[in-house]
């Protein structure tokens, strides 16, 4: 690699995601939180979408929760030239601390020149997965 740039962002990460749904059996309206892994702190996503269940629910707060996170950690990486880093493969990074992990490429850039050969540069992400959530 020869050169790299790696972000952790910190504005607008959430630590959960709650969903509402009307529980027949109850007749009441319930919620569904799904929590994000390894957050702390942070605001809570709500989703305004109809959910007929619990199972609905669930889905629905665990999907908005890992795209509201999506990017939270984000690169661009520069290395010799190598035709299988294309959008939509994943590279796995080690030896840079909190920020190892598997990545999605987003984009990829070749080019080739006279006097440095073949290049890759790609631009790198990877949000925060949602843990197995809780009903209240």
């Amino acid at each position: 690699m020869s050169t790299y740039t790696l972000r952790d962002k910190t504005l607008k990460v959430y630590k959960d995601a709650t969903c509402a749904y009307d529980d027949p059996k109850s007749k009441r309206c319930l919620t569904h939180t799904a929590k994000a892994k390894d957050v702390e702190s942070g605001d809570t996503c709500k989703v305004v979408q109809r959910c007929e269940n619990a199972e609905q629910a669930k889905l629905q707060s665990k999907a908005a929760l890992e795209q509201a996170n999506d990017g939270k950690f984000e690169g661009t990486l520069t290395m010799e030239g190598n035709t299988r880093l294309v959008a939509g493969n994943t590279v796995a990074l080690a030896g840079f601390g909190h920020m190892d992990g598997t990545y999605l490429i987003d984009t990829s850039r070749h080019s080739m020149d006279k006097t440095s050969g073949y290049h890759t540069e790609i631009d790198i992400k990877r949000g925060y997965e949602a843990e197995e959530d809780s009903d209240a």
